[in-house]
């Protein structure tokens, strides 16, 4: 989101392109109306689906916090995600993914880069 807004920022010369709350906006329901689904989720709302994220708010680079649209959207940080449900399931915990082995994931992720370069520097 931060990208989103500082680049609209630079691309157009206007300090107020695209606002926080519009690029907030642009990754919630925007986003689930690109995938067809924004009769569905994106909006907190009876009869959407229940994806929610709890974000640590008292992290030293939140705070003050003065607007917290803007402060999700220019300092919120993946590792400040304390939590997140996905359709009423918990899919983080405390900072921690509830549904699959991390480590054992991170260890297959790098056994495959490890084939994928060892393959590229055969046809090379």
């Amino acid at each position: 989101m931060k990208y989103t807004a500082l680049l609209q920022k630079v691309v157009t010369r206007q300090p107020d392109a695209v606002v926080a709350e519009e690029v907030f906006r642009m990754a919630t329901h925007g986003g689930a109306r690109a995938i067809g689904l924004g009769d569905r989720l994106g909006l907190v709302r009876p009869g959407y689906l229940a994806d929610l994220v709890v974000i640590d708010l008292r992290a030293p680079h939140l705070t003050p916090m003065h607007e917290p649209i803007a402060a999700l959207v220019y300092g919120a940080r993946g590792s400040d995600v304390r939590t997140v449900l996905v359709d009423g399931r918990i899919i983080v915990r405390d900072g921690a993914v509830t549904t699959l082995d991390e480590e054992r994931v991170c260890r297959e992720v790098g056994e495959r880069a490890h084939r994928a370069r060892a393959t590229a520097s055969l046809g090379g």
